[in-house]
């Protein structure tokens, strides 16, 4: 099996004169929309991750804080006694 080409098989295979590219261009508008919208979801996961991180270190001290029945109360909903 014998690989080329499409230059190498338009012009020695199918005796082509010309070869026509008909690949879709994308535009330029759209690439730059693409690349926006990456920068913009990956800055949005940066800021979830980090107000996420600092709600659990709050949650964390609260929870040291507070005696563990009190706090099993608050998480369960339950009230206390």
């Amino acid at each position: 099996m014998l690989l080329g080409s499409v230059d190498e098989v338009a012009r020695d295979v199918i005796k082509a004169e010309e070869l026509v590219d008909y690949t879709v261009k994308e535009k330029l508008t759209d690439r730059l929309a693409r690349r926006f919208g990456g920068l913009l979801g990956e800055r949005i996961r940066q800021h979830d991750d980090a107000v996420q991180a600092t709600l659990v270190s709050r949650v964390a001290k609260v929870a040291c804080a507070m005696p563990t029945r009190q706090f099993e109360a608050q998480e369960t909903g339950a009230s206390m006694p």
